[in-house]
């Protein structure tokens, strides 16, 4: 699982795309806010599975396999919207991401002996004001 997230980049590449997304937010550019939020998909999707010890399905079976097989820490009723908000680009739903990949993350670090992903959310420093807004 730490392999996934930290040495193939998920979750710093995710951070990556939301990071970009709310700076073109800041920035008043709509088109490329919307593209970067897109773009991020794929890797949140693969950093919320992977910290719930499960493979990403594909995007056909997502609703499927949420019904049938809920997330403990993301239900499906609250997950999918918050998706579609953040493939329209909204600001508010990228920082929710934030906020619960940043809760998840806690969550995990908490049964290591050595935290191994606080650590990259802290390598954004000041950087993450933009998530936190």
């Amino acid at each position: 699982m730490i392999s996934i997230l930290v040495e193939h980049d998920r979750f710093d590449g995710w951070l990556n795309f939301a990071y970009r997304a709310l700076k073109n937010d800041r920035d008043g550019r709509s088109l490329e806010r919307r593209l970067d939020a897109a773009e991020s998909m794929p890797w949140l999707l693969d950093v919320i599975f992977t910290l719930e010890g499960r493979v990403r399905p594909y995007n056909k079976y997502l609703p499927w396999e949420l019904r049938r097989h809920p997330l403990t820490r993301w239900p499906g009723e609250k997950l999918l919207p918050l998706l579609t908000a953040t493939l329209a680009g909204d600001p508010a739903a990228i920082r929710a991401a934030f906020q619960r990949v940043e809760e998840s993350c806690a969550a995990f670090d908490s049964r290591l002996t050595v935290p191994v992903l606080t650590p990259v959310i802290e390598s954004w420093g000041d950087e993450l004001r933009i998530l936190r807004h």
